[in-house]
């Protein structure tokens, strides 16, 4: 009986060719779409989930009135970490970030353009699940002129050496390796190789 289910559709399949063609085409292209779109939202879902306290971070914006219209910024001034770490017993810690961009570092006669530069608190490392290769966690960016690069940026300036304690200069300014972060994963909305102390503005 099953025999002849499967010879009747075959023999459908070579008397209508064109029509067969047309139908298998849009079956596969619909479920390779369908797919592209469960691998794009599951991207877009697992961002900043490497993250262990991921439900608990909040991001805290503007919003500002310039010339009577209501503009909005993932920005807001300094003083408010402190503010309402001081003043809402709920927030746990704060952290300050802000982007430096792209720099040329200097380590002896070797000249280096590194693009994604921060200044940020050294609660980066308490708020964020950013695991530390090397130094002092109490004391990485703590000081002005402290610097912590990343694993794949420590390997591109000193090779397999420990650059912890050394020296680099950003423009004029000197600074001092006192730490080296693991890579930040792809799928996070910042990817620092290098984060300098805030003390340092």
């Amino acid at each position: 009986m099953i025999q002849n289910y499967f010879k009747t559709a075959f023999r459908n399949i070579l008397r209508n060719k064109l029509f067969t063609f047309l139908n298998i085409l849009g079956l596969s292209l619909g479920l390779a779409t369908t797919i592209l779109i469960l691998f794009w939202v599951q991207d877009e879902l697992s961002y900043d989930r490497y993250n262990k306290h991921a439900e608990d971070i909040y991001r805290v914006t503007g919003d500002f009135e310039i010339n009577g219209r209501l503009e909005q910024a993932a920005t807001t001034s300094a003083p408010m970490a402190a503010t309402l770490k001081q003043n809402y017993p709920e927030v746990i810690d704060v952290c300050r970030m802000r982007q430096a961009g792209s720099r040329m570092i200097t380590i002896g006669d070797q000249n280096y353009r590194v693009n994604n530069i921060s200044y940020a608190d050294s609660s980066i490392f308490s708020v964020f699940t950013l695991p530390l290769i090397s130094g002092d966690k109490n004391n990485l960016l703590n000081n002005p002129n402290f610097i912590v690069i990343s694993e794949t940026s420590a390997k591109r300036f000193y090779g397999e050496e420990n650059p912890v304690g050394k020296s680099l200069k950003i423009g004029r300014a000197s600074y001092m390796v006192s730490g080296i972060y693991a890579d930040i994963p792809e799928n996070s909305h910042f990817n620092f190789e290098v984060i300098l102390s805030m003390p340092s503005l």
